[in-house]
């Protein structure tokens, strides 16, 4: 979520969303370590395009949150769409992760 808003607040002051995942690009009060969440349970990917932009989140390998079969992944657009799949050949409840 802080990744989200931190891309448009970026695009309020520069016009264009952003790749970088930094504290300074995206006005981050917690830095982002290389590319994963402050606490390292999670790889934070963005996807820019001209008008748009796409947060996924995937659990890292070896953490608690891998196991999470209903919800491995999380993302969100600059719409605040917000959707989640779940691990290949489980159920998954994406209503239910965010």
């Amino acid at each position: 979520m802080q990744v989200a808003l931190g891309q448009e607040q970026h695009f309020t002051r520069e016009g264009n969303y952003t790749g970088a995942l930094n504290a300074t690009a995206l006005n981050l009060k917690t830095p982002l370590k290389d590319g994963k969440s402050e606490a390292a349970y999670y790889d934070i990917a963005v996807a820019v395009g001209a008008s748009s932009f796409t947060v996924t989140v995937t659990p890292v390998d070896g953490k608690s949150q891998k196991k999470d079969y209903d919800c491995i992944s999380f993302t969100i657009d600059q719409t605040g769409k917000k959707s989640a799949a779940a691990d290949e050949g489980e159920g998954g409840d994406s209503a239910n992760c965010w």
